[in-house]
This record gives structure tokens, sequence and C-alpha cells, in this order.
């Protein structure tokens, strides 16, 4: 990820997010995804 997108992303994931909205949601499947992608 670019350096922009990455500081949007860091605080979009750092944001709370009332559990089971849309962007809780989100935020669980991004995180996933980051945690696949950098751990080997």
């Amino acid at each position: 990820l670019g350096g922009i997108v990455d500081k949007d992303l860091r605080h979009y994931l750092n944001l709370r997010f009332q559990k089971g909205s849309v962007d809780h949601e989100l935020q669980q499947i991004i995180r996933d995804n980051l945690y696949l992608r950098t751990v080997p």
C-alpha cells in the first residue's frame, strides 16, 4: 500500500465503531487481510 492510503487505512482501523455495524465488520475483514499478508 502507498503512503497516503496506508495512513488513511491506519486512521480508519483506529476508529471505534459500534459492534455489529457495517464499518466494524469491514474493519475486521481489513485487519484479517492485512494480517494474512504481513505474516508469512
